[in-house]
């Protein structure tokens, strides 16, 4: 008679099996025990899998996925990959948020990606987080009501993060008003966090005073190790160009200048923070009367005691002039080779050629740094953020 022996393997084989598995086989093993199932929702396991993963997109194809809006951009060796995840963000999407889209007739846009997950924004004002790996959709509650004082008032979303310390998702919101009772116009602005794990909104009050009309906007920003970047600008009429800083666990603002040889002084350049081999890095361009536009790459070599603000900087890409008459900015690097770009192309412009290239229509390009060409990629887009699969859950807490 045969007998049948069964082979249990150690818990650290198990685990080591698990974290190379995408999101959707894993949830499958949610049903075989308990065990796998307290694994899956486990805090450490989940920030590791997270991590492997992404270690691994490095080690296959040099970078991880981008993701524009809803189409997910990566590079298999010579081939470009473009996917559009429309369906399954109409798959996922609550019904009455949909309805109230469409009932103000407002457009969705992507304006943050941090560990997997992606916080979206409407025009009326409606918030919402989604894992697109996990089909999870939490619908994010209104700002505070403004006081009784403010005659008019505007508010942004400035950025998405992830507090590293509390394993909590913040959102970090903008809100001016101008405040009727003063004797001339005089705006004050509010700054608010939202707490996944508290649901709700408040007021912080460390404000930077030397950029208060700084434009943070959430396309030209970056997050990295739980801290938010954004380029600002002052009010005065001088071109003076600067960085803040927004730590997601200590709620606190911080400002510095960019590299001098990168902006010089009284000169305009479009400023845009992000990453560089996996480092803080600054997309500088700045176009000449003669319509040739320039991109610099500057990364951040070291940093100060509070590895947050950048001490020193080095030049690694310099783009030759490119002429065109049409509107180029650079929204993200790929690898160490292409810049994802975003051309503007103006109405009363005539078809214009760089390379094999026709500039015939806006939207997304990947530009190749060896060989100076152009590829058009077939869509338009907004923002532009990495996105790796992950098991961050939106319904329950990170404990």
């Amino acid at each position: 008679m045969e007998t049948s022996t069964s082979i249990i393997l150690p818990e650290h084989v198990i685990e080591d099996i698990l974290l190379r598995l995408p999101v959707k086989h894993l949830l499958l093993w949610k049903c075989v025990s308990k065990h796998f199932y307290a694994l899956l929702w486990d805090e450490h396991f989940i920030k590791k899998h997270y991590h492997f993963q992404y270690a691994m997109h490095l080690a296959d194809h040099g970078d991880v996925p981008l993701l524009a809006d809803l189409n997910l951009v990566s590079k298999h060796g010579d081939h470009d990959v473009v996917v559009n995840i429309t369906p399954d963000y109409e798959r996922d999407i609550p019904p009455e948020i949909v309805d109230e889209g469409n009932r103000y007739n407002q457009r969705m846009r992507c304006i943050g990606l941090v560990n997997g997950i992606v916080c979206l924004l409407w025009g009326c004002g409606r918030l919402a987080l989604w894992n697109p790996a996990t089909r999870e959709f939490k619908g994010v509650p209104r700002w505070p009501i403004m006081p009784d004082e403010a005659e008019k008032f505007s508010s942004s979303i400035l950025g998405f993060g992830f507090d590293v310390q509390s394993n909590d998702f913040k959102i970090l919101g903008l809100i001016r008003t101008i405040n009727r009772n003063a004797l001339e116009s005089d705006y004050i602005y509010e700054f608010h966090v939202y707490s996944l794990k508290a649901n709700s909104w408040k007021r912080i009050k460390d404000v930077p005073r030397t950029y208060l009309a700084f434009d943070l906007a959430f396309t030209d920003s970056y997050f990295n190790n739980g801290v938010h970047y954004w380029p600002a600008y002052e009010l005065a009429y001088i071109p003076r160009n600067g960085i803040v800083s927004f730590n997601f666990s200590s709620e606190t603002f911080k400002e510095f200048e960019p590299p001098v040889a990168a902006v010089p002084e009284e000169t305009w350049c479009r400023l845009k923070v992000g990453k560089y081999k996996e480092g803080l890095a600054l997309l500088v361009s700045r176009t000449s009367e003669n319509e040739e536009t320039c991109f610099e790459i500057w990364a951040a070599t070291e940093f100060q005691d509070d590895n947050e603000v950048p001490s020193s900087w080095q030049l690694v890409v310099k783009v030759p002039p490119i002429y065109s008459h049409n509107t180029l900015n650079v929204c993200s690097i790929i690898g160490c080779g292409h810049l994802l770009l975003h051309i503007c192309v103006h109405d009363d412009d005539d078809e214009e050629e760089w390379g094999d290239v026709p500039f015939a229509d806006s939207g997304a390009y990947l530009y190749n740094l060896s060989t100076r060409t152009f590829k058009k990629l077939g869509f338009r887009f907004n923002s532009s953020f990495r996105y790796v699969e992950s098991l961050f859950p939106l319904s329950r807490r990170l404990l």
